[in-house]
């Protein structure tokens, strides 16, 4: 029982450790990305068209890269979470046009 309550409190800690992702963080995470899944081999190559931030009580939750010419990469706000959340080079993100499991996701 003492075991239960230790473990339960360390992932309590950690839960609460977690920190948001500011822009410049969450960019050269996509730039990370993009180098690494697109075979480009550098992160300095790929062009950002926009940049749209879903946000919630001034807090960042969610960075979608909109790429030039076209794709997308959508970033975590916080690092609660793996950053990568998904990614495109094919179709733009067209947050109207999600399937409603996506919305659900960004919505939870």
């Amino acid at each position: 029982m003492k075991l239960k309550y230790i473990s339960i409190s360390i992932l309590l800690i950690f839960t609460l450790m977690a920190a948001p992702i500011d822009q410049n963080k969450a960019q050269r995470v996509a730039g990370n990305i993009f180098a690494e899944r697109s075979n480009v081999g550098s992160p300095d190559s790929f062009n950002i068209q926009s940049v749209d931030i879903l946000d919630e009580n001034d807090i960042d939750l969610l960075y979608v890269f909109q790429l030039d010419p076209e794709g997308f990469i959508l970033v975590s706000g916080d690092d609660k979470v793996q950053p990568l959340l998904a990614y495109s080079f094919e179709s733009n993100f067209i947050l109207e046009d999600v399937p409603t499991n996506v919305a659900w996701m960004i919505d939870a």
